[in-house]
């Protein structure tokens, strides 16, 4: 049998059940869990129980949905189609199904304070989620033709911007990678780019986040 190593990320996966459904169906159809077990990065909605099963039975191991963020506002800023209440939602038909699930978050977009951090790592533990997967810092890495680059855009693509780290003068492609770190996270900002800086692990950043909702 193939360890779980074998991985699948695809956001779209779920944006049709129905195709969802059907790529779980062939999986079962083929009896490939004998040969392989299957890990996923998947968006939080659609979700059903139905679908659920069908990637426990299709040899699923763990899904990991990426909810980044757990403040609304924050959500229609990065013009995401689910809410929290999606969040949870997946989170119960997970644990009907007996599929194991993580929790994919990525801090310090726009619109980041301590308080939104905290109200993801809320989210986190009201879900009872299997784990909490962190987004490498520092922040949010800025892809051109994102609503994140359109964003910084409009901000101003300058060293004056505080929210901005990384190569600017002559990269306007951002081919090389410039991250978003809102400066609005306070001490937790600073923090996090000390962390990186030092090259620090990301599970050590985990725990400390972890630490502040127990």
């Amino acid at each position: 049998m193939v360890d779980s190593s074998d991985g699948l990320s695809d956001e779209a996966l779920a944006k049709s059940e129905a195709s969802a459904k059907a790529i779980c169906e062939e999986m079962i159809r083929r009896n490939l869990k004998k040969q392989m077990c299957w890990t996923v990065y998947i968006a939080p909605k659609p979700f059903s129980v139905e679908l659920a099963k069908l990637m426990v039975e299709a040899g699923c191991r763990l899904a990991i949905p990426t909810i980044e963020n757990a403040n609304e506002k924050i959500l229609r800023i990065m013009r995401k189609d689910f809410t929290p209440d999606d969040v949870r939602e997946m989170a119960r038909c997970c644990r009907e199904a007996g599929l194991t699930f993580e929790l994919c978050t990525m801090f310090g977009g726009p619109g980041e304070t301590m308080s939104t951090v905290l109200e993801t790592l809320d989210l986190v533990k009201e879900v009872k989620a299997n784990g909490v997967t962190l987004w490498d810092p520092p922040g949010l890495r800025i892809y051109p033709n994102t609503p994140l680059a359109d964003i910084v855009r409009e901000e101003g693509f300058t060293k004056r911007n505080p929210n901005l780290h990384g190569r600017i003068r002559g990269n306007d492609d951002f081919f090389e990678p410039v991250f978003y770190l809102s400066a609005e996270m306070g001490v937790l900002a600073t923090a996090v780019k000390a962390w990186r800086k030092l090259g620090l692990a990301r599970q050590s950043i985990s725990a400390t986040l972890a630490r502040m909702r127990r």
